[in-house]
């Protein structure tokens, strides 16, 4: 009715509503409603535009005017509320509704759970919001991607890494990949946590989609992926990025580098140094820590040939080694037997300023023991006596090397006793064997120094008592 007490229609009514609910005068509308026949249609739409308003108290009043009128609510209509109670961040409230709306006996479903998600995560509830995520796989209801990047998003923020990659696995198991903005937080939260264990599946989704990450985070890939050796998909993000200065970043090329050293790649590794060098620029040279890394690297690949290289890459950048450089080097020359080199090596680190220390010289004396040369084995002797002068600590496996060298050049087989005979040391070949019995002096040293004397007795205790008859 008019206010002059005219019917109207229901073309007029609807005509009415739509403006006042267009215009926001959301009383007004709720006025027109109280009106009209009851049609669950027309409350439909009233709370429709409550919701996208953020007018719930006006929706909730509506919801009471359904009931007084004998309108049921329907799935569609709780589904809005849940989602009305959780775009104003009343998450308690939304879960009241889905409550009502089960004892009702209605079944939520997927919208239902959409819309209680999403008022979980306006909440900012994530707790709860794994709740219902686990309840819909349950369910076996799907996560949209719009929940997923939300979620993901939510959980990266607090540093949540298990429940975010939960999530991405769910998504991933609905046949749902994660889009850019999904694989960046999840490779940026894989970093901050250090755990780039995580990343590869990430990478597998990547790959997937087709999804191509900025400069920055190219990087960031590319160094987790060589920490846990994935090495041919870091190189295969490297070959992505465009053959400039973008390229060149130390870190990174420091993982690639690590990354081959642990596969055994010493070719590619060498490549890969090269590489950084022809794209860097002068003012982003190659550090000596990273040179130092590198010669380790070799080291434990045993090639003394990639070894001098790098020396020479250092000598051609005017990077001037120090006392880890010789140290890698005159290690690596040792353990492969190839003496002259590593002596070579010796002489220039002593020619530098620096002294053996304890781990180089230990290493010197162990790598010279073996040599059936004699002159190698005098310094090996010599560094053995220095360092026992020190006071130096040496371990039992130093002094078993020295012993065999000292046994091995004495030709013990042939001269038994050092206080032989005068007659054993004449003859033209006095001289040798007077080397073999200096060898052999020197072997029993060492074997004295191992044993020495034993440790005295314990005194006798006192006579036990006699037992009474």
């Amino acid at each position: 009715m008019t206010s002059f007490g005219l019917p109207i229609d229901l073309k007029a009514f609807e005509a009415i509503l739509s403006d006042y609910l267009s215009s926001r005068q959301m009383q007004q509308a709720y006025n027109v409603l109280e009106s009209m026949p009851p049609q669950l249609l027309y409350f439909a739409r009233f709370l429709h535009a409550c919701v996208e308003n953020k007018e719930m108290e006006m929706a909730e009043k509506a919801c009471e005017l359904m009931e007084a009128k004998g309108i049921e609510k329907t799935e569609h209509i709780y589904n809005m509320m849940i989602r009305g109670y959780g775009k104003k961040g009343h998450l308690e409230d939304a879960i009241h509704e889905m409550d009502r709306m089960e004892e009702n006996g209605l079944l939520a479903e997927q919208a239902t759970f959409n819309s209680l998600l999403d008022a979980s995560i306006a909440s900012n509830n994530l707790e709860h919001s794994m709740r219902v995520l686990r309840n819909m796989q349950k369910q076996r209801l799907k996560v949209n991607l719009l929940h997923m990047r939300r979620l993901i998003r939510g959980l990266c923020l607090q540093r949540n890494i298990d429940d975010a990659f939960e999530v991405f696995d769910t998504g991933v198991k609905n046949g749902v990949d994660g889009d850019l903005a999904v694989c960046s937080d999840l490779i940026d939260l894989s970093k901050e946590c250090h755990m780039p264990e995580r990343v590869p599946k990430v990478y597998a989704c990547m790959q997937r989609r087709g999804l191509k990450l900025d400069y920055l985070r190219s990087h960031t890939l590319i160094s987790l992926l060589s920490q846990v050796d994935e090495l041919k998909s870091a190189l295969t993000v490297l070959d992505l990025l465009p053959a400039s200065a973008q390229r060149c970043k130390i870190e990174t090329y420091t993982q690639l580098v690590g990354s081959c050293f642990r596969a055994n790649l010493g070719e590619e590794a060498m490549r890969l140094i090269k590489e950084y060098l022809g794209f860097a620029p002068a003012d982003m040279g190659l550090t000596l820590h990273f040179f130092n890394y590198c010669l380790k690297g070799f080291r434990q690949l045993r090639s003394p040939a990639q070894c001098a290289e790098m020396q020479d890459i250092m000598e051609e950048r005017g990077v001037d080694p120090d006392y880890e450089t010789f140290k890698e080097v005159i290690c690596c020359c040792l353990e492969v037997g190839m003496y002259k080199q590593a002596l070579s090596n010796f002489k220039l680190m002593n020619t530098a300023g620096y002294e053996a220390e304890v781990e180089l010289a230990n290493a010197y004396i162990k790598g010279l023991a073996p040599s059936k040369v004699l002159n190698m084995h005098n310094l090996c002797w010599s560094m053995f006596v220095s360092e026992r002068e020190k006071g130096t600590n040496l371990p039992i496996e130093t002094y078993e090397a020295v012993f065999d060298s000292c046994v091995t050049h004495a030709r013990i087989s042939r001269v038994v006793e050092v206080g032989g005979a005068m007659e054993v040391m004449q003859g033209p070949q006095a001289p040798m064997k007077a080397k073999r019995l200096e060898n052999l002096r020197r072997a029993r040293s060492v074997l004295n120094i191992q044993t020495g004397p034993p440790p005295p007795r314990p005194p006798p205790g006192p006579p036990p008592p006699r037992g009474f008859r």
